[in-house]
């Protein structure tokens, strides 16, 4: 069966030159891992990433997360911090100890969070303060793919 483009090319033996313009390839969707022990705040996340057109996993907890990022290629985390089996910065604590460069962000209602950014080790990318409203978070998650990505590329 000959296909559209099929039709288009030479017969076998022909020295015509061709080119075959393949259409543009979209840009790979970028891959989240949301983390939250809040059923609600773990679907809000998911549904506001989802519809700015990120592809979102979720787990309910640190200990689900990490097994999800040992298994999965993720872009992202973005984590509560105060949830059971592994908090949100043990678990951040471990996947640098791993060796894990991946950018974290840090949503969550836990009053100490900011000191959470004293520690540089974690090498955080964001911290998100709950209740956060659909605009903080995709600005958060875009500003962060925008910073990572940017730097890691190479410089003309």
């Amino acid at each position: 069966m000959k296909t559209a483009l099929n039709n288009r090319l030479p017969p076998p033996g022909d020295s015509t030159s061709v080119l075959i313009s393949a259409p543009a390839v979209p840009n790979r969707a970028r891959r989240i891992l949301v983390a939250d022990d809040d059923q609600d705040s773990r679907d809000l996340e998911n549904l506001v990433l989802t519809r700015a057109g990120y592809l979102v996993d979720a787990a309910a907890d640190g200990e689900e997360a990490w097994q999800a990022l040992i298994s999965t290629h993720y872009d992202l985390l973005v984590t509560d911090h105060k949830m059971p089996r592994l908090s949100g910065l043990d678990l951040v604590a471990r996947i640098r100890a791993w060796g894990i460069t991946l950018p974290v962000i840090v949503n969550s209602a836990w009053p100490g969070l900011d000191e959470a950014a004293e520690h540089s080790h974690l090498c955080l990318a964001a911290i998100l303060h709950k209740p956060s409203d659909f605009n903080e978070i995709e600005t958060a998650v875009r500003r962060v793919f925008r910073t990572s990505y940017e730097s890691s590329s190479p410089r003309p």
